[in-house]
């Protein structure tokens, strides 16, 4: 009979951390739905939650907390990292089936790439495990919706079948993941599905690419729906045709997906380096690694953030704000801040520190993180760490809340905190040129995002002084600086995620 095994953080379930260390699993959507399916197979798990013997104790009893009596059988769960295929071996064997008869549900392709190395089958998703476990493939598919369909009649289809979306472009065209068995449901509720290769050990990213592009004079006196379906065309394939070049590998390792809004939509093999290739003439942040989420066709906010927008668009503020504004954000503050987190200052004041990177492979990374959430907590702001995994590394943003009882919204005030210097020159002993080394060649970001960060920064101090004034918002307040935004806004895109499946920042602290 096979055997089920599934990754947590961002697979399984979300992980908030309260400020006693305590930890709390939030299951994902659809997954409980998922292990109802599956209730006659044996299911375990092999996942991350840190090192160390009492990090794997906290996790197994917040596993069973939230998934009470689902994952009975403890030889079945794993705890380290997936880098390497010993601990899916591991799996195998307590398993006592072949490997062929065992699953791993996860969302990394790296890690679904070395659970296969170990012969065992993969899903990129809990919805698709009866797929792994039967052997069935899983599409990249392109929704294209009619006109007279929305969006959420093609929820109610894809959250009762093998369909799980990746990217809303617009109300017209979504990118979803979907079986043969999702692709038949779809298209018998009226969503023709435009199938574009197996998802296998891929992720999808869209690639924007805001060079411009010139239509031939045959599109002179065409209709302005056909210009912009060939100037999407063109931009696509100019898009893709630099990442193919850029990689000049010998075996494909990026599949095109079609295009996408302003650029192209495209599947990449585990470990295939889109997020460090741009082209020079683009503007730089350009690449997005897509997740797969059922929460994405939801929309149930949009009216209420319009509602928002207008009323702080006609709203100012009083005198007293501004001048609390005018106090606490000045230049000497914000080049403070810059020049502590990119290195011209120590890191802390009055230690020695002095980092050289916040790059997301950077040792310093980690550190700036730490010193970040230290200062946030020192304005009396409650602090939480969301931790998402990356290439194998546990990265984490930060996020300072200031809660307002009773508001009927949050505000947030964001930048991302790591950095890059793939665009810089670099040159070894004999000053021949080579490539960066995001693990250790300098990265001080300190435009790029350090003035974001110190902004974000200077933000809190100006609340935390207006409430030692006995102030206080309208609103709840988050101060959310993402990580690893420079690799495709993986971080920004994992908080999003938490946020959409309803958990909000109480799953703030996500767990790999």
């Amino acid at each position: 009979m096979p055997v089920l095994f599934f990754d947590i953080g961002e697979t399984l379930a979300d992980a908030s951390i309260g400020a006693d260390g305590s930890l709390t699993l939030h299951p994902r959507p659809r997954v409980f739905e998922v292990l109802d399916a599956v209730a006659g197979l044996r299911k375990g798990i092999i996942s991350n939650p840190g090192p160390g013997e009492a990090a794997r104790a906290r996790a197994a009893a917040a596993l069973q907390a939230a998934f009470a009596g689902r994952f009975t059988d403890e030889s079945l769960l794993h705890w380290g990292a997936k880098t390497a295929r010993g601990i899916f071996d591991d799996a195998v064997a307590s398993a006592g089936v072949p490997a062929d008869d065992c699953v791993f549900v996860g969302e990394a392709p790296e890690e679904r790439a070395v659970a296969r190395e170990a012969g065992m089958r993969a899903a990129a998703h809990p919805v698709f495990a009866l797929a792994a476990v039967e052997g069935r493939p899983v599409f990249w598919a392109r929704i294209e919706v009619p006109a007279d369909r929305s969006l959420a009649d093609l929820e109610a289809i894809a959250n009762s079948a093998e369909v799980v979306p990746v990217h809303v472009a617009s109300p017209h065209l979504v990118l979803v993941m979907a079986s043969a068995r999702g692709v038949h449901a779809l298209e018998q509720g009226g969503f023709p599905a435009d199938l574009r290769g197996q998802v296998a050990e891929t992720t999808a990213f869209l690639m924007r690419d805001d060079r411009p592009v010139s239509l031939p004079e045959a599109f002179t006196d065409v209709s302005s729906t056909a210009k912009a379906t060939a100037e999407a065309t063109l931009r696509a394939a100019a898009a893709f045709g630099f990442l193919a070049s850029a990689l000049d590998e010998p075996e494909p390792s990026i599949v095109p997906l079609g295009p996408a809004p302003g650029g192209v939509y495209i599947a990449a093999a585990a470990g295939t380096p889109v997020e460090d290739l741009h082209p020079a003439e683009a503007k730089p942040g350009h690449t997005e690694r897509l997740l797969p989420d059922p929460a994405l066709l939801s929309r149930p906010g949009e009216a209420q953030v319009r509602g928002f927008a207008d009323e702080f668009a006609n709203g100012v503020p009083s005198a007293e704000t501004v001048a609390a504004v005018r106090a606490a954000i000045t230049p000497a503050a914000l080049r403070g801040h810059v020049a502590r987190i990119s290195g011209a200052d120590p890191l802390v004041e009055g230690e020695p520190l002095t980092v050289r990177s916040r790059d997301a492979s950077s040792p310093d990374n980690p550190r700036v993180v730490s010193a970040l959430a230290r200062r946030l907590h020192e304005l009396g702001l409650t602090v939480r760490r969301q931790e998402f995994s990356w290439h194998g590394r546990r990265l984490s943003n930060v996020e300072a809340e200031f809660p307002v009882a009773g508001a009927d919204s949050a505000v947030l005030v964001t930048a991302h905190l790591d950095s890059t210097a793939s665009r810089g020159e670099f040159f070894d002993s004999s000053g021949r040129p080579r490539p960066y080394d995001p693990a250790h060649d300098p990265a001080p970001g300190a435009d790029d995002d350090g003035s974001g960060t110190a902004a974000v920064l200077a933000a809190a101090e100006c609340l935390s002084t207006m409430i030692a004034d006995g102030r206080a918002p309208a609103r709840t307040l988050r101060f959310v600086l993402f990580n690893a935004e420079e690799q495709g806004m993986v971080g920004s895109k994992a908080y999003a995620r938490a946020a959409a499946a309803g958990t909000g920042s109480s799953a703030c602290s996500r767990w790999t």
